[in-house]
C-alpha cells in the first residue's frame, strides 16, 4: 500500500471512491439522466442514500443540484453557486 499511496496520491480505498464518485457524475450530469437509485447501482453504491452522501463528501451539493448545474461545466462548479460571496 505505501508504493500505491507513493505513486498515485491516494490509499487504495480512497483512489477507489474517488473513481465511483466521478463516474456516477458523468452519469448524474447527462441530460436524460437516469433516477439516483438506478446510478447508484449502476456504479457501485449500497443505495441511494450512499451515493448522496458521496456527492455530499465530495462536491459539497446535492445530486438534484450538480443534475441541475452540473451540466454546463466540464470539472468544477461555479463558486458563487456553492457560496455565498
Amino acid at each position: 500500500m505505501p508504493e500505491f499511496r507513493r505513486m498515485v496520491g491516494a490509499a487504495p480505498k480512497q483512489y477507489e471512491r474517488i473513481c465511483r464518485f466521478n463516474s456516477a457524475v458523468a452519469a448524474i450530469r447527462l441530460p436524460n439522466a437516469r433516477p439516483l437509485a438506478s446510478v447508484a447501482v449502476d456504479h457501485g453504491f449500497a443505495d441511494q442514500a450512499h451515493l448522496s452522501r458521496e456527492i455530499g463528501h465530495f462536491a459539497q451539493i446535492s445530486p438534484s443540484r450538480l443534475h441541475r448545474d452540473g451540466a454546463t461545466m466540464a470539472n468544477h462548479l461555479e463558486y458563487d453557486k456553492i457560496f455565498k460571496t
